[in-house]
């Protein structure tokens, strides 16, 4: 027996003791959700389907300026010229 036993451990053990069919239920869950037969020309299809995401989703790129000294904003189509102080 280790030296040193987490409350966790304790805790999960002696629940597996007191309930011997949780370790059954666990095996037939696992097996509704997570052991399934995988195809592997559907994950091709998926795989190839699968659009390219840009590093950083949650605001938009900006424009490239079309013309020197012109800056793209960002949600319009054409750059606005930028004033020379």
């Amino acid at each position: 027996m280790p030296m040193y036993e987490s409350e966790i451990t304790r805790f999960i053990r002696d629940m597996k003791e007191k309930n011997p069919g949780v370790v059954d239920l666990q095996l037939k869950n696992r097996a509704t959700w997570w052991d399934k037969p995988q195809d592997l020309e559907i994950q091709e299809e998926h795989s190839q389907s699968a659009v390219p995401q840009p590093p950083y989703v949650y605001f938009p790129l900006p424009n490239a300026p079309q013309e020197p000294g012109a800056v793209a904003i960002s949600g319009t189509d054409e750059p606005k010229p930028v004033a020379k102080a």
